[in-house]
Protein backbone atom coordinates (compact mmCIF):
# COMPACT_ATOMS: atom_id res chain seq x y z
CA UNK A 1 0.00 0.00 0.00
CA UNK A 2 1.24 3.47 -0.87
CA UNK A 3 2.14 5.64 2.10
CA UNK A 4 2.67 9.40 2.37
CA UNK A 5 -0.85 10.45 3.36
CA UNK A 6 -1.83 11.63 -0.11
CA UNK A 7 -5.41 12.34 0.85
CA UNK A 8 -4.91 14.45 3.97
CA UNK A 9 -7.94 16.73 4.61
CA UNK A 10 -9.87 15.28 1.65
CA UNK A 11 -13.64 15.11 2.28
CA UNK A 12 -14.93 11.94 0.56
CA UNK A 13 -18.51 10.66 0.22
CA UNK A 14 -18.48 6.87 -0.16
CA UNK A 15 -21.70 5.32 -1.52
CA UNK A 16 -21.60 1.52 -1.17
CA UNK A 17 -24.25 -0.99 -0.01
CA UNK A 18 -21.96 -4.00 0.51
CA UNK A 19 -20.59 -3.86 4.11
CA UNK A 20 -17.32 -5.69 3.41
CA UNK A 21 -16.41 -3.58 0.36
CA UNK A 22 -17.54 -0.41 2.15
CA UNK A 23 -15.37 -1.17 5.19
CA UNK A 24 -12.33 -2.00 3.06
CA UNK A 25 -12.50 1.20 1.03
CA UNK A 26 -13.19 3.31 4.12
CA UNK A 27 -10.14 1.84 5.86
CA UNK A 28 -7.88 2.45 2.86
CA UNK A 29 -8.97 6.08 2.48
CA UNK A 30 -8.89 6.76 6.22
CA UNK A 31 -5.33 5.44 6.42
CA UNK A 32 -4.32 8.00 3.79
CA UNK A 33 -5.67 10.88 5.89
CA UNK A 34 -9.05 11.33 4.23
CA UNK A 35 -12.28 12.08 6.06
CA UNK A 36 -14.88 9.58 4.80
CA UNK A 37 -18.66 9.95 5.03
CA UNK A 38 -20.71 6.78 4.40
CA UNK A 39 -23.98 6.46 2.46
CA UNK A 40 -25.46 2.98 1.99
CA UNK A 41 -27.72 3.99 -0.91
CA UNK A 42 -28.15 6.72 -3.48
CA UNK A 43 -31.14 8.34 -1.76
CA UNK A 44 -29.08 8.89 1.39
CA UNK A 45 -26.20 10.25 -0.70
CA UNK A 46 -28.51 12.81 -2.37
CA UNK A 47 -29.57 14.10 1.05
CA UNK A 48 -25.94 14.35 2.19
CA UNK A 49 -25.04 16.23 -1.00
CA UNK A 50 -27.37 19.08 0.01
CA UNK A 51 -24.66 20.22 2.41
CA UNK A 52 -21.54 21.43 0.55
CA UNK A 53 -18.05 20.39 1.56
CA UNK A 54 -17.33 17.15 -0.27
CA UNK A 55 -14.24 17.03 -2.48
CA UNK A 56 -15.09 13.79 -4.26
CA UNK A 57 -17.74 11.04 -4.45
CA UNK A 58 -16.88 7.34 -4.78
CA UNK A 59 -19.98 5.31 -5.65
CA UNK A 60 -20.93 1.84 -6.75
CA UNK A 61 -23.05 1.65 -9.89
CA UNK A 62 -25.21 -1.19 -8.65
CA UNK A 63 -27.18 0.09 -5.64
CA UNK A 64 -30.55 -0.77 -4.11
CA UNK A 65 -33.27 1.59 -5.29
CA UNK A 66 -31.71 4.44 -7.33
CA UNK A 67 -28.60 3.18 -9.12
CA UNK A 68 -25.23 4.89 -9.40
CA UNK A 69 -25.92 6.30 -12.88
CA UNK A 70 -29.02 8.13 -11.63
CA UNK A 71 -27.06 9.35 -8.62
CA UNK A 72 -24.40 10.73 -10.95
CA UNK A 73 -27.10 12.71 -12.79
CA UNK A 74 -28.30 14.20 -9.47
CA UNK A 75 -24.75 15.09 -8.46
CA UNK A 76 -24.15 16.86 -11.78
CA UNK A 77 -27.24 19.02 -11.14
CA UNK A 78 -25.99 19.94 -7.67
CA UNK A 79 -22.30 20.42 -8.54
CA UNK A 80 -21.33 20.02 -12.21
CA UNK A 81 -17.59 19.99 -11.45
CA UNK A 82 -17.43 17.67 -8.43
CA UNK A 83 -15.32 14.58 -9.30
CA UNK A 84 -17.17 11.25 -9.14
CA UNK A 85 -15.50 7.85 -9.33
CA UNK A 86 -17.79 4.91 -10.19
CA UNK A 87 -17.16 1.28 -9.13
CA UNK A 88 -18.43 -1.60 -11.25
CA UNK A 89 -18.13 -5.38 -11.67
CA UNK A 90 -16.91 -7.08 -14.82
CA UNK A 91 -20.47 -7.51 -15.99
CA UNK A 92 -21.15 -3.77 -15.78
CA UNK A 93 -18.47 -2.37 -18.09
CA UNK A 94 -21.12 -0.85 -20.34
CA UNK A 95 -22.52 1.02 -17.33
CA UNK A 96 -19.04 2.33 -16.50
CA UNK A 97 -18.65 3.65 -20.04
CA UNK A 98 -22.05 5.32 -19.74
CA UNK A 99 -20.95 6.86 -16.42
CA UNK A 100 -17.85 8.30 -18.06
CA UNK A 101 -20.01 9.81 -20.79
CA UNK A 102 -22.14 11.47 -18.09
CA UNK A 103 -19.06 13.07 -16.54
CA UNK A 104 -17.61 10.53 -14.12
CA UNK A 105 -13.95 11.24 -13.43
CA UNK A 106 -12.86 7.57 -13.37
CA UNK A 107 -14.12 4.06 -12.72
CA UNK A 108 -12.81 1.12 -10.69
CA UNK A 109 -13.47 -2.55 -11.45
CA UNK A 110 -14.39 -4.88 -8.65
CA UNK A 111 -12.90 -6.75 -7.00
CA UNK A 112 -10.56 -3.84 -6.21
CA UNK A 113 -7.53 -5.85 -5.18
CA UNK A 114 -4.56 -3.62 -4.25
CA UNK A 115 -5.60 -0.49 -2.28
CA UNK A 116 -3.09 1.56 -4.30
CA UNK A 117 -5.54 1.50 -7.22
CA UNK A 118 -8.21 3.23 -5.11
CA UNK A 119 -5.78 5.74 -3.61
CA UNK A 120 -4.26 6.72 -6.94
CA UNK A 121 -7.64 7.06 -8.64
CA UNK A 122 -8.98 9.25 -5.81
CA UNK A 123 -5.76 11.31 -5.58
CA UNK A 124 -5.62 11.97 -9.35
CA UNK A 125 -9.27 12.97 -9.42
CA UNK A 126 -8.77 15.28 -6.44
CA UNK A 127 -5.69 16.92 -7.96
CA UNK A 128 -7.53 17.50 -11.22
CA UNK A 129 -10.50 18.96 -9.32
CA UNK A 130 -8.34 21.23 -7.18
CA UNK A 131 -6.38 22.44 -10.20
CA UNK A 132 -9.65 23.13 -12.00
CA UNK A 133 -10.92 25.11 -8.98
CA UNK A 134 -7.64 27.04 -8.76
CA UNK A 135 -7.70 27.75 -12.49
CA UNK A 136 -11.29 28.94 -12.23
CA UNK A 137 -10.39 31.17 -9.28
CA UNK A 138 -7.42 32.65 -11.16
CA UNK A 139 -9.57 33.24 -14.23
CA UNK A 140 -12.17 35.00 -12.10
CA UNK A 141 -9.45 37.11 -10.45
CA UNK A 142 -8.00 37.94 -13.86
CA UNK A 143 -11.43 38.81 -15.19
CA UNK A 144 -12.10 40.98 -12.15
CA UNK A 145 -8.70 42.68 -12.52
CA UNK A 146 -9.36 43.34 -16.20
CA UNK A 147 -12.80 44.74 -15.40
CA UNK A 148 -11.30 46.93 -12.66
CA UNK A 149 -8.55 48.12 -15.01
CA UNK A 150 -11.03 48.89 -17.77
CA UNK A 151 -13.31 50.73 -15.35
CA UNK A 152 -10.40 52.84 -14.07
CA UNK A 153 -8.98 53.24 -17.58
CA UNK A 154 -12.18 54.51 -19.15
CA UNK A 155 -13.41 56.52 -16.16
CA UNK A 156 -10.16 58.34 -15.41
CA UNK A 157 -10.30 62.13 -15.45
CA UNK A 158 -7.19 62.32 -17.67
CA UNK A 159 -6.63 61.14 -21.21
CA UNK A 160 -4.75 57.80 -21.30
CA UNK A 161 -2.89 56.34 -24.27
CA UNK A 162 -1.21 52.94 -24.63
CA UNK A 163 1.25 52.19 -27.41
CA UNK A 164 4.27 50.04 -28.15
CA UNK A 165 7.78 51.46 -28.45
CA UNK A 166 9.78 50.01 -31.30
CA UNK A 167 13.39 48.81 -30.64
CA UNK A 168 14.67 51.74 -32.72
CA UNK A 169 12.82 54.18 -30.44
CA UNK A 170 10.04 54.93 -32.95
CA UNK A 171 6.57 55.38 -31.53
CA UNK A 172 3.94 52.94 -32.81
CA UNK A 173 0.21 53.61 -33.18
CA UNK A 174 -2.02 53.56 -30.11
CA UNK A 175 -3.18 50.09 -29.16
CA UNK A 176 -5.65 51.46 -26.60
CA UNK A 177 -7.12 54.84 -25.64
CA UNK A 178 -9.71 55.75 -23.05
CA UNK A 179 -13.00 57.60 -23.43
CA UNK A 180 -11.56 60.90 -22.14
CA UNK A 181 -8.92 60.91 -24.89
CA UNK A 182 -11.59 60.41 -27.55
CA UNK A 183 -13.87 63.07 -26.05
CA UNK A 184 -11.17 65.74 -25.67
CA UNK A 185 -9.55 65.22 -29.04
CA UNK A 186 -12.78 64.65 -30.97
CA UNK A 187 -11.63 61.38 -32.58
CA UNK A 188 -13.28 57.98 -32.39
CA UNK A 189 -11.41 55.14 -30.72
CA UNK A 190 -10.84 53.51 -34.11
CA UNK A 191 -9.41 56.74 -35.54
CA UNK A 192 -6.98 57.19 -32.65
CA UNK A 193 -5.81 53.58 -32.94
CA UNK A 194 -4.45 54.45 -36.39
CA UNK A 195 -2.50 57.44 -35.01
CA UNK A 196 0.64 57.95 -32.90
CA UNK A 197 1.50 60.34 -30.09
CA UNK A 198 3.22 62.61 -32.61
CA UNK A 199 0.08 62.83 -34.77
CA UNK A 200 -1.87 64.52 -31.97
CA UNK A 201 1.04 66.79 -30.94
CA UNK A 202 1.45 70.34 -32.25
CA UNK A 203 4.16 70.59 -34.90
CA UNK A 204 6.53 72.70 -32.78
CA UNK A 205 6.46 70.12 -29.97
CA UNK A 206 6.92 66.97 -32.06
CA UNK A 207 10.71 67.02 -32.11
CA UNK A 208 10.90 67.34 -28.32
CA UNK A 209 8.25 64.64 -27.83
CA UNK A 210 10.11 62.24 -30.14
CA UNK A 211 13.36 62.91 -28.29
CA UNK A 212 11.70 62.25 -24.92
CA UNK A 213 10.28 58.93 -26.16
CA UNK A 214 13.65 57.87 -27.60
CA UNK A 215 15.32 58.34 -24.20
CA UNK A 216 12.42 56.82 -22.22
CA UNK A 217 13.96 53.29 -22.07
CA UNK A 218 16.89 54.78 -20.13
CA UNK A 219 14.64 56.47 -17.56
CA UNK A 220 11.47 54.29 -17.65
CA UNK A 221 9.40 57.26 -16.46
CA UNK A 222 9.31 60.93 -17.39
CA UNK A 223 7.03 63.96 -17.21
CA UNK A 224 6.96 66.70 -19.83
CA UNK A 225 4.63 69.30 -21.31
CA UNK A 226 3.34 69.63 -24.86
CA UNK A 227 0.43 70.93 -26.92
CA UNK A 228 -2.17 68.44 -28.19
CA UNK A 229 -4.29 69.18 -31.24
CA UNK A 230 -7.93 68.13 -31.43
CA UNK A 231 -9.58 67.00 -34.63
CA UNK A 232 -10.95 70.51 -35.23
CA UNK A 233 -7.50 72.09 -34.68
CA UNK A 234 -8.04 73.28 -31.11
CA UNK A 235 -4.79 73.55 -29.14
CA UNK A 236 -4.71 72.05 -25.65
CA UNK A 237 -1.73 72.38 -23.27
CA UNK A 238 -1.09 69.07 -21.51
CA UNK A 239 1.27 67.63 -18.94
CA UNK A 240 2.24 64.10 -19.98
CA UNK A 241 3.40 61.44 -17.56
CA UNK A 242 4.90 58.59 -19.60
CA UNK A 243 5.82 55.22 -18.09
CA UNK A 244 7.49 52.35 -19.95
CA UNK A 245 6.87 48.71 -19.02
CA UNK A 246 6.99 45.26 -20.58
CA UNK A 247 3.78 43.98 -22.18
CA UNK A 248 3.80 40.51 -23.73
CA UNK A 249 7.55 40.72 -24.28
CA UNK A 250 7.46 44.15 -25.95
CA UNK A 251 8.21 47.63 -24.63
CA UNK A 252 4.95 49.47 -24.06
CA UNK A 253 4.33 53.07 -23.04
CA UNK A 254 1.41 54.25 -20.91
CA UNK A 255 0.97 58.01 -21.32
CA UNK A 256 -1.37 59.99 -19.07
CA UNK A 257 -2.12 63.45 -20.50
CA UNK A 258 -3.56 66.00 -18.08
CA UNK A 259 -5.26 69.08 -19.48
CA UNK A 260 -3.47 72.05 -17.88
CA UNK A 261 -5.41 74.81 -19.63
CA UNK A 262 -6.82 76.11 -16.34
CA UNK A 263 -3.42 75.92 -14.67
CA UNK A 264 -1.82 77.81 -17.54
CA UNK A 265 -4.53 80.45 -17.33
CA UNK A 266 -4.04 80.80 -13.59
CA UNK A 267 -0.26 81.08 -14.01
CA UNK A 268 -0.84 83.66 -16.71
CA UNK A 269 -3.12 85.68 -14.45
CA UNK A 270 -0.61 85.55 -11.60
CA UNK A 271 2.19 86.65 -13.91
CA UNK A 272 0.05 89.41 -15.37
CA UNK A 273 -0.75 90.60 -11.84
CA UNK A 274 2.97 90.68 -11.09
CA UNK A 275 3.67 92.55 -14.32
CA UNK A 276 0.88 94.99 -13.53
CA UNK A 277 2.46 95.73 -10.18
CA UNK A 278 5.86 96.15 -11.82
CA UNK A 279 4.27 98.49 -14.37
CA UNK A 280 2.70 100.49 -11.56
CA UNK A 281 6.02 100.78 -9.72
CA UNK A 282 7.78 101.72 -12.97
CA UNK A 283 5.23 104.41 -13.73
CA UNK A 284 5.55 105.81 -10.21
CA UNK A 285 9.31 105.91 -10.54
CA UNK A 286 9.05 107.57 -13.97
CA UNK A 287 6.25 110.03 -13.24
CA UNK A 288 7.10 110.98 -9.64
CA UNK A 289 10.63 110.11 -8.54
CA UNK A 290 12.28 110.69 -11.89
CA UNK A 291 10.52 114.05 -12.28
CA UNK A 292 11.46 115.08 -8.74
CA UNK A 293 15.07 114.12 -9.34
CA UNK A 294 15.08 116.05 -12.62
CA UNK A 295 13.67 119.06 -10.77
CA UNK A 296 16.37 118.76 -8.11
CA UNK A 297 18.99 118.66 -10.86
CA UNK A 298 17.61 121.82 -12.49
CA UNK A 299 17.23 123.68 -9.20
CA UNK A 300 20.77 122.70 -8.24
CA UNK A 301 22.03 124.14 -11.54
CA UNK A 302 20.20 127.41 -10.76
CA UNK A 303 21.64 127.37 -7.24
CA UNK A 304 25.13 126.83 -8.65
CA UNK A 305 24.74 129.86 -10.93
CA UNK A 306 23.59 131.98 -7.97
CA UNK A 307 26.47 130.83 -5.81
CA UNK A 308 28.93 131.57 -8.60
CA UNK A 309 27.68 135.18 -8.79
CA UNK A 310 28.15 135.52 -5.05
CA UNK A 311 31.51 133.76 -5.08
CA UNK A 312 30.14 131.40 -2.40
CA UNK A 313 32.10 128.48 -1.05
CA UNK A 314 29.06 126.24 -1.60
CA UNK A 315 29.62 126.04 -5.37
CA UNK A 316 31.40 122.69 -5.08
CA UNK A 317 28.59 121.20 -3.00
CA UNK A 318 26.01 122.42 -5.52
CA UNK A 319 27.94 120.76 -8.37
CA UNK A 320 28.14 117.53 -6.38
CA UNK A 321 24.37 117.56 -5.69
CA UNK A 322 23.65 118.25 -9.38
CA UNK A 323 25.86 115.35 -10.53
CA UNK A 324 24.32 112.98 -7.98
CA UNK A 325 20.82 113.99 -9.10
CA UNK A 326 21.84 113.44 -12.73
CA UNK A 327 23.14 109.94 -11.96
CA UNK A 328 19.98 109.17 -9.96
CA UNK A 329 17.81 110.23 -12.92
CA UNK A 330 19.78 107.95 -15.28
CA UNK A 331 19.57 105.01 -12.84
CA UNK A 332 15.86 105.57 -12.26
CA UNK A 333 15.15 105.60 -15.99
CA UNK A 334 16.98 102.29 -16.38
CA UNK A 335 14.89 100.83 -13.57
CA UNK A 336 11.76 102.12 -15.27
CA UNK A 337 12.81 100.52 -18.57
CA UNK A 338 13.23 97.17 -16.79
CA UNK A 339 10.00 97.38 -14.83
CA UNK A 340 7.87 99.09 -17.42
CA UNK A 341 8.81 98.72 -21.13
CA UNK A 342 6.67 101.62 -22.33
CA UNK A 343 7.73 101.06 -25.97
CA UNK A 344 5.99 97.66 -25.85
CA UNK A 345 2.59 99.23 -25.27
CA UNK A 346 3.17 102.29 -27.41
CA UNK A 347 4.93 100.84 -30.47
CA UNK A 348 4.84 97.02 -30.20
CA UNK A 349 7.28 94.16 -29.59
CA UNK A 350 9.79 94.96 -32.36
CA UNK A 351 10.24 98.54 -31.16
CA UNK A 352 10.55 97.39 -27.54
CA UNK A 353 13.25 94.83 -28.47
CA UNK A 354 15.12 97.50 -30.43
CA UNK A 355 15.12 99.82 -27.39
CA UNK A 356 16.09 96.86 -25.20
CA UNK A 357 19.18 96.24 -27.35
CA UNK A 358 20.15 99.94 -27.15
CA UNK A 359 19.64 100.11 -23.38
CA UNK A 360 21.51 96.86 -22.72
CA UNK A 361 24.44 98.03 -24.85
CA UNK A 362 24.61 101.26 -22.81
CA UNK A 363 24.23 99.37 -19.53
CA UNK A 364 26.76 96.57 -20.12
CA UNK A 365 29.03 98.40 -22.63
CA UNK A 366 29.05 95.50 -25.14
CA UNK A 367 27.59 95.43 -28.68
CA UNK A 368 23.93 94.40 -28.70
CA UNK A 369 22.03 94.51 -32.00
CA UNK A 370 18.45 93.88 -33.07
CA UNK A 371 17.18 92.64 -36.44
CA UNK A 372 13.47 92.60 -37.30
CA UNK A 373 12.39 90.14 -40.03
CA UNK A 374 8.78 90.00 -38.85
CA UNK A 375 6.15 91.71 -40.99
CA UNK A 376 3.27 91.23 -38.52
CA UNK A 377 2.89 92.38 -34.95
CA UNK A 378 2.13 90.05 -32.04
CA UNK A 379 -1.50 90.99 -31.30
CA UNK A 380 -1.62 89.71 -27.73
CA UNK A 381 0.07 92.21 -25.40
CA UNK A 382 0.52 89.52 -22.74
CA UNK A 383 2.35 87.24 -25.19
CA UNK A 384 4.47 90.16 -26.40
CA UNK A 385 5.43 91.00 -22.82
CA UNK A 386 6.52 87.43 -22.07
CA UNK A 387 8.62 87.32 -25.26
CA UNK A 388 10.19 90.62 -24.25
CA UNK A 389 11.00 89.29 -20.77
CA UNK A 390 12.52 86.11 -22.26
CA UNK A 391 14.82 88.25 -24.44
CA UNK A 392 15.68 90.41 -21.43
CA UNK A 393 16.56 87.34 -19.33
CA UNK A 394 18.58 85.76 -22.16
CA UNK A 395 20.68 88.94 -22.43
CA UNK A 396 21.27 89.00 -18.66
CA UNK A 397 22.36 85.35 -18.75
CA UNK A 398 24.70 86.00 -21.67
CA UNK A 399 26.40 88.89 -19.88
CA UNK A 400 26.49 87.58 -16.32
CA UNK A 401 27.05 83.84 -16.86
CA UNK A 402 28.28 83.31 -20.42
CA UNK A 403 30.66 86.32 -20.35
CA UNK A 404 29.53 87.32 -23.84
CA UNK A 405 31.30 90.08 -25.76
CA UNK A 406 28.62 90.45 -28.42
CA UNK A 407 24.85 89.80 -28.40
CA UNK A 408 22.30 89.81 -31.21
CA UNK A 409 18.49 89.73 -31.04
CA UNK A 410 16.24 88.85 -33.96
CA UNK A 411 12.51 88.55 -34.53
CA UNK A 412 11.31 86.47 -37.50
CA UNK A 413 8.04 85.26 -38.96
CA UNK A 414 6.94 81.59 -38.59
CA UNK A 415 3.53 80.92 -40.05
CA UNK A 416 1.06 82.92 -38.03
CA UNK A 417 3.54 83.16 -35.15
CA UNK A 418 7.06 84.41 -34.50
CA UNK A 419 10.52 83.16 -33.59
CA UNK A 420 12.50 85.19 -31.08
CA UNK A 421 16.25 84.41 -31.17
CA UNK A 422 19.02 85.65 -28.90
CA UNK A 423 22.61 84.71 -29.82
CA UNK A 424 25.79 85.38 -27.87
CA UNK A 425 29.49 84.57 -28.32
CA UNK A 426 30.16 83.60 -24.70
CA UNK A 427 31.45 80.37 -23.20
CA UNK A 428 28.21 78.57 -24.04
CA UNK A 429 25.72 76.80 -21.85
CA UNK A 430 27.25 73.89 -19.95
CA UNK A 431 24.19 71.64 -19.77
CA UNK A 432 21.08 71.80 -21.94
CA UNK A 433 19.18 68.74 -20.73
CA UNK A 434 20.05 68.54 -17.03
CA UNK A 435 17.33 70.40 -15.14
CA UNK A 436 19.24 70.10 -11.87
CA UNK A 437 22.04 72.28 -13.23
CA UNK A 438 19.76 74.98 -14.61
CA UNK A 439 19.84 78.38 -12.96
CA UNK A 440 16.84 80.44 -12.00
CA UNK A 441 17.09 82.46 -15.22
CA UNK A 442 16.58 79.38 -17.42
CA UNK A 443 13.68 78.21 -15.29
CA UNK A 444 12.02 81.63 -15.57
CA UNK A 445 12.39 81.66 -19.36
CA UNK A 446 10.92 78.14 -19.64
CA UNK A 447 8.12 79.11 -17.30
CA UNK A 448 7.21 82.15 -19.39
CA UNK A 449 7.35 80.10 -22.59
CA UNK A 450 4.99 77.48 -21.11
CA UNK A 451 2.48 80.14 -20.05
CA UNK A 452 2.05 81.39 -23.63
CA UNK A 453 2.24 77.88 -25.15
CA UNK A 454 5.59 78.54 -26.81
CA UNK A 455 8.57 76.23 -27.29
CA UNK A 456 11.88 77.31 -25.79
CA UNK A 457 15.03 75.80 -27.30
CA UNK A 458 18.39 76.53 -25.69
CA UNK A 459 21.43 75.16 -27.50
CA UNK A 460 25.19 75.49 -27.61
CA UNK A 461 26.50 77.10 -30.79
CA UNK A 462 29.10 75.23 -32.82
CA UNK A 463 31.41 78.25 -32.90
CA UNK A 464 30.95 79.02 -29.21
CA UNK A 465 28.23 80.79 -27.29
CA UNK A 466 24.56 80.06 -26.76
CA UNK A 467 21.40 80.33 -28.86
CA UNK A 468 18.02 80.88 -27.21
CA UNK A 469 15.02 80.35 -29.47
CA UNK A 470 11.41 80.92 -28.45
CA UNK A 471 8.85 79.73 -31.00
CA UNK A 472 5.31 81.01 -30.54
CA UNK A 473 2.40 80.18 -32.84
Amino acid sequence: MISGKKLVDAQILLVEDEPACRHTIETILDHEGASVTIAENAEEAVKLMQSPGFDIVVSDIKLPGMNGISLLSHIRKINPNLPVIMMTGYSSIDSAVEALKLGAQDYLIKPLGDGAQVINAVWKSLEHYRLALKNKSLQEQLKQSEETFRTLFHNASDAIFLNRLEPNGHISTFSEVNAVACSRLGYSRKELQSMTLLDITAMEHREDTARVMETLPEREHTTFEAIHLSKDGKRMPVEISAHMFSLKGNNAVLSIARNITERREMEKQITEASEKESRHIGQELHDVLCQDLASIKMLTSVLKTTLESESSKGIHDAELIRDMASNAVTCTRRLCAGLFPSELENAGLASALEHLAINQEQLFHIPCSFTNKCIVEVPDKSVALHLYRIAQQAINNAVLHSKAKCISISLAQKGSGVILTVNDDGIGITSVNNNQNEGMGLHIMKYRARIIGAVLIISRRSNGGTTVECIWQ
